[in-house]
This record gives C-alpha cells, sequence and structure tokens, in this order.
C-alpha cells in the first residue's frame, strides 16, 4: 500500500471527507487529492500535519501501516 492509499484508507475510516481533511490540516483539497491517487507525495511537514489529523505517525503512513498505536510525533 503506497501512502496515498493509507491517507486514504485512514480519512475514511474516521469518517472525514477530503475536504474536511484539508481544513484539519490547512492544504488544500486538490493536495489531498492528489495524494490519495499518488500522484504527488506530501513533504515531510506535510505528512506530519496528514499523521497528526489522521491520529497515526509519518512512519506508519510512509509504511503503510496506519498503525495507531504507535507514538506520535
Amino acid at each position: 500500500m503506497h501512502v496515498g492509499e493509507t491517507i486514504r484508507a485512514l480519512r475514511e475510516s474516521s469518517g472525514m471527507t477530503q475536504k474536511q481533511l484539508a481544513e484539519k490540516t490547512g492544504i488544500s483539497r486538490g493536495a489531498v487529492m492528489q495524494f490519495e491517487l499518488g500522484y504527488k507525495l506530501p513533504s515531510l511537514p506535510t505528512l506530519n500535519m496528514l499523521a497528526i489529523a489522521l491520529g497515526t505517525t509519518p512512519a506508519a503512513l510512509l509504511e503503510g501501516s496506519g498503525d495507531t498505536k504507535e507514538a506520535r510525533v
């Protein structure tokens, strides 16, 4: 699973729309869409914001696990 698939799976499992995730992280909805589709990779600061918003760690997003039991950054 690539990082975008993990972002999408966690977003959907938390009941958030792309717009809500974008608002929560301060990035655009278009950027969220591009990350989820695998067109672009988030920068490290953006990856950190996404991880916090999704209740996981940047490492878990990169590994494709989305494990929320890991320590948060």
